[in-house]
């Protein structure tokens, strides 16, 4: 793109120098995105212009292929073409916009998180240039990490100090909240205040406000759900069945049920995923750090190794991956319950040996081998996913106990090493062994720190388990006492669980609702591909000789595009259902696999047997 960027303003650049774009400029710089005005300009009219060319020497040579060769659809290329070029166009200069406001939903989803941690530092003496510094580093603060990484550049290499640096984010940045944030923070730092005050009362106004979106947000995911029902599980099969009976009596071509099926289908199914991941609050996991450079290295030159260096490279890393595999044959249960994905190298290999084999000795048609691939390789992989984030969700809902533990033990005078082993005396459940280690670690010599540290690699995979750790482990540096700031996470923790339990609510709804449009579509297939498509003249054995009630029809295609239509469906709609439900694609899968092979069943035993 930067190259296609270049080629544009060498073109035309001359020609959008001279022009003025005070709004877009501005939407540029609130959605981040790196480039002038008249660059972008330039971009938008070369890639409006390449679109029709591509669109018409395509379009050519696809009717060319298929036979289909005609003035009108020529014509229609033709016109098809230049429309596309000024659409995209429009929508190059309509994308910024667009974004900032996608960054400023995003920015607003992530103020009352992380203004609890921001408020932890303040409390430890931090000033405002060190909030950035490790704001800008989180991977949990999300946009937030982008406009604190904007203030850390102004300060640090262009050089303004961070009061100028603070009024300049607060006019670029795209959320409005975050602008009336930092426009009262600005006078506050100027003059002495009590920068942690400020923040404890922002983050009360932000948890109210996060109250108060959370509805909007559940309606925005139910319209959604509306469209896609409508648009994605009921049209396709509408217009699969109008091609599939109507067309040859009106000249259809067996083209567009391949268009509808394994385009319109997939396609549209991807771009309301996209749609919703973009209103879905973001999630972040929690990863091991990797070792770093001494801060005494820090811009040091460095110079390459030579051959003799990159070999030990080499057996360095190789040594690594066979550590990793060692350990994976040694503890499988260990390391796959705390990554699923691991799981993978096992199901993926026998799977594979097995449909090579009934492939190859039983002769199973290649659809049902892919199906029974797909099923036996992800079944455990969805299994083990679902495991964990059981697992999670119970650490999550004794989350707030456990906090309530140390705050107890805090408030009464004690240290932060001594609350947490009063904390693991108390019944949390399964997080019990967790809080047991971790004051294990402590009497072992470990800081609290390093054992909060240790306990939030243990419990990865839980966004809230691991900012509250942190918050934690952030606040306990500079004091002792820390009351207030458990008082701020526990209030977060039991708003954050109300929040999810509400949108699982109105999300399981929908899901039963698809899975029931699932069935509906499954039942008219089967009544068409059954029933009506079979109706003709009886041959030998019972079977149809040819003549039929609607003419013309290959039933044998008919019915496979039928029948990968309701696997394609069953795939995408469990995957749909499980974003919008659990905020994550995944969570769906077994949606996906019971719908998949419910519909390849429902073919294979009442439909292939009669074709």
């Amino acid at each position: 793109m930067v190259a296609t960027s270049k080629l544009a303003y060498r073109i035309f650049g001359g020609w959008t120098r001279k022009r003025k774009y005070g709004t877009l400029q501005k939407d540029l710089r609130k959605a981040g995105t790196a480039t002038t005005a008249d660059m972008y300009v330039s971009t938008a009219i070369f890639c409006s212009l390449m679109a029709p060319i591509g669109i018409i020497v395509g379009g050519t040579l696809f009717l060319w292929i298929m036979g289909l060769m005609t003035p009108l659809m020529l014509a229609l290329i033709f016109i098809i073409g230049p429309v596309v070029g000024f659409g995209a166009y429009r929508l190059f200069l309509f994308y910024p916009g667009v974004s900032a406001k996608n960054r400023a939903y995003k920015i607003d989803q992530s103020l009352p998180q992380v203004i609890a941690f921001i408020h932890a530092m303040s409390r430890s003496g931090a000033n405002i240039v060190e909030i950035f510094r490790e704001l800008s580093t989180r991977p949990d603060a999300g946009e937030l990490r982008i406009e604190a990484r904007a203030f850390m550049r102004d300060v640090e290499y262009l050089g303004h100090d961070p009061l100028t640096a603070l009024r300049d984010l607060s006019r670029n940045t795209p959320s409005r909240r975050l602008k009336e944030l930092l426009e009262v923070l600005a006078p506050i730092v100027e003059t002495g205040g009590d920068v942690s005050a400020y923040f404890a009362s922002k983050w009360s106004e932000y948890q109210d406000d996060a109250k108060a979106d959370q509805g909007k947000f559940i309606s925005t995911l139910e319209l959604y759900c509306e469209l896609y029902i409508t648009l994605i599980m009921l049209m396709p099969l509408l217009m699969l069945l109008v091609f599939a009976l109507m067309g040859p009596m009106s000249g259809y071509s067996n083209v567009w049920l391949y268009m509808i099926t394994y385009l319109m289908i997939p396609i549209g199914s991807v771009a309301f995923m996209v749609l919703v991941s973009i209103v879905m609050p973001e999630k972040f996991v929690v990863k091991v750090q990797k070792v770093k450079a001494l801060e005494v290295y820090k811009g040091v030159t460095t110079v390459g190794g030579g051959k003799h260096e990159e070999k030990l490279h080499k057996i360095l890393s190789g040594s690594m991956m066979k550590q990793k595999l060692r350990g994976l044959l040694k503890r499988p249960a260990e390391v796959i319950s705390r990554e699923p994905a691991y799981i993978l190298v096992f199901s993926v290999s026998i799977t594979a040996a097995l449909m090579f084999l009934l492939y190859l000795r039983f002769g199973l048609d290649i659809t049902a081998c892919l199906i029974f691939g797909v099923v036996i390789a992800a079944t455990p992989y969805a299994v083990a996913y679902e495991v964990k984030q059981r697992k999670v969700g119970k650490y999550e809902d004794l989350l707030l106990d456990f906090l309530r533990s140390i705050s107890s033990g805090i408030k009464s005078g004690l240290t932060l090493p001594a609350s947490l082993k009063v904390a693991s005396a108390a019944d949390l459940g399964p997080l019990t062994a967790e809080v047991k280690r971790m004051n294990a670690d402590i009497e072992w010599g470990s800081s609290a720190g390093e054992a909060l540290d240790r306990f939030e690699r243990r419990v990865r995979g839980s966004e809230l388990v691991s900012r509250a750790t942190r918050t934690i482990k952030k606040a306990s540096e500079a004091d002792e006492d820390i009351a207030d700031v458990l008082d701020i996470l526990m209030r977060d923790v039991a708003t954050k669980r109300e929040l999810e339990r509400e949108r699982r609510g109105a999300m399981g709804t929908y899901v039963i609702i698809m899975l029931i449009m699932f069935g509906i579509f499954l039942f008219s297939v089967y009544m068409i591909t059954g029933n009506i498509l079979s109706l003709g003249v009886g041959g030998e054995g019972g079977k149809v000789a040819g003549t039929l009630i609607f003419g013309g029809i290959d039933v044998p295609l008919v019915v496979m595009i039928f029948m990968h239509a309701s696997i394609i469906e069953g795939v995408f709609a469990g995957l749909v259902a499980g974003q919008t439900s659990g905020a994550d694609l995944r969570a769906g899968l077994k949606y996906s696999l019971l719908m998949m092979l419910i519909a390849y069943a429902m073919f294979a035993a009442l439909i292939l047997p009669s074709i």
